[in-house]
């Protein structure tokens, strides 16, 4: 059966979605778009709703200006009332109103800013194809997306290996533990080169922030120098040094628990 995807934008981001729009749909896939969806005469606001309730995946397109959209933080919040399966895409940096971080924090996401745009496309497409056999009957409740769609964790019984690499392009996802609250999450990718570079940006709720530095890699402890910068403050440049234990290993992914406690799930990739 064909999915329905909803598509939540802005408008001025139109020239990027109706290119983004043509693929799906060459790949099969319905989208329910507002400009295209909505019937002459029908109720904006009713229609937008039934367009998510009845829809098997979320898209909500990130951008300065989507992030600003009254508008697409409404549909985000009744697709999260709804459970659906969300997929944030990123199309330029932006800094993520709260609200909204805490909602998307956890969520598999396809950045076109950190790659080459038919890759995103390409692993936008496959998270999609991936769950089509196993889609839930339409009105069959559906699990919290937070729980579903978040980076799998490596196995308890799989210890680490001293042959494990970081080297590679990962989705991270950072969380602190109880009694910390959720409110603290944050995703993003980490790219850690074999010449020991290292790179990386995470979406958190004060903004983005962008890393570069270096790494290096004794036992099961990886230490990363950097210098970062944050969206809300884009003159400022900070540095900080980065220790992570790493707790579990497989060819798909990692954990790992950094100096200031925080719970780390990469998954692979590239």
């Amino acid at each position: 059966m064909t999915q329905l995807l909803f598509l939540s934008y802005s408008r001025k981001d139109n020239q990027f979605v109706d290119h983004l729009v043509a693929q799906l749909q060459q790949q099969g896939f319905n989208v329910w778009l507002d400009r295209s969806s909505i019937q002459s005469g029908e109720q904006w606001r009713k229609s937008i709703v039934e367009g998510i309730n009845a829809c098997d995946w979320f898209i909500i397109v990130l951008s300065p200006n989507s992030v600003e959209s009254e508008n697409v933080a409404k549909e985000l919040t009744l697709a999260d009332d709804q459970r659906k399966r969300k997929i944030p895409i990123i199309i330029q940096q932006c800094n993520i109103p709260a609200a909204m971080a805490y909602q998307l924090a956890g969520l598999q996401h396809v950045d076109f800013t950190v790659e080459p745009y038919q890759n995103a496309m390409t692993r936008l497409v496959t998270a999609l194809q991936s769950s089509q056999q196993s889609a839930p009957p339409q009105g069959t409740p559906q699990a919290p997306p937070r729980q579903t769609q978040s980076m799998p964790a490596v196995p308890e019984t799989q210890q680490f290996q001293p042959t494990f690499s970081p080297v590679g392009t990962w989705q991270v996802h950072v969380s602190f533990p109880f009694p910390y609250t959720q409110f603290m999450a944050s995703y993003g990718q980490n790219i850690f080169l074999p010449n020991g570079q290292y790179s990386g940006n995470l979406m958190t709720q004060q903004g983005t922030i962008a890393m570069q530095g270096v790494w290096s890699m004794s036992g099961s402890q990886i230490t990363i120098q950097m210098n970062y910068t944050m969206s809300n403050m884009p003159y400022q440049t900070f540095s900080q040094i980065t220790l992570l234990t790493v707790t579990g290993a497989s060819p798909y992914g990692f954990t790992a628990v950094s100096g200031q406690g925080q719970n780390l799930v990469y998954q692979r990739i590239g």
